[in-house]
């Protein structure tokens, strides 16, 4: 559900320090690059964008329909456009609205991208070993659960054999 659940829903989940939210930094970390890269080639933003589009998750095409819609109402600002969907970050999305604004934009864009890799990277490895905890104790429920369940079964089948 990482790269497909869309909506309200997901921008519930977004809210909590989840896997969503780790996986929404890293896209945008992705979309930033890739961005930057069809700008530097000097392919227009509603192409770049229609590029992105077409190679994205459903999750990702979700934000790039929206910011292909505004880019139709909002053309005056593209930074604007780009942080109209909340897939930015607040303190990254008034830093990409005020970079929209210059001639080399997209030179300031790649090297925030960078950044924010690093950063995405290192809180996914601090994230890492908790998620790999909760799991645990939850397959363990699971397992202690079917155990409980079996040997409930097997006790009452052989109370009604005695």
């Amino acid at each position: 559900s990482l790269s497909r659940l869309t909506g309200p829903a997901r921008k519930a989940l977004e809210r909590l320090p989840l896997l969503y939210t780790k996986y929404r930094d890293f896209q945008c970390v992705i979309f930033q690059v890739n961005l930057a890269f069809l700008r530097e080639a000097n392919v227009s933003p509603r192409a770049a964008l229609e590029k992105i589009e077409s190679i994205s998750t459903p999750y990702m095409r979700s934000h790039v329909r929206a910011m292909l819609g505004m880019l139709n109402k909002e053309a005056s600002n593209f930074g604007d456009v780009l942080v109209s969907t909340g897939l930015f970050k607040p303190d990254l999305a008034d830093l990409i609205s005020d970079y929209a604004r210059w001639s080399d934009w997209q030179t300031q864009m790649r090297s925030i991208a960078e950044a924010s890799m690093d950063i995405v990277t290192d809180e996914v490895k601090r994230f890492g070993p908790l998620v790999q905890q909760v799991l645990q104790v939850v397959i363990g429920l699971i397992i202690f659960i079917i155990m409980a369940a079996s040997a409930a079964a097997m006790i009452k089948t052989m109370g009604k054999g005695i």
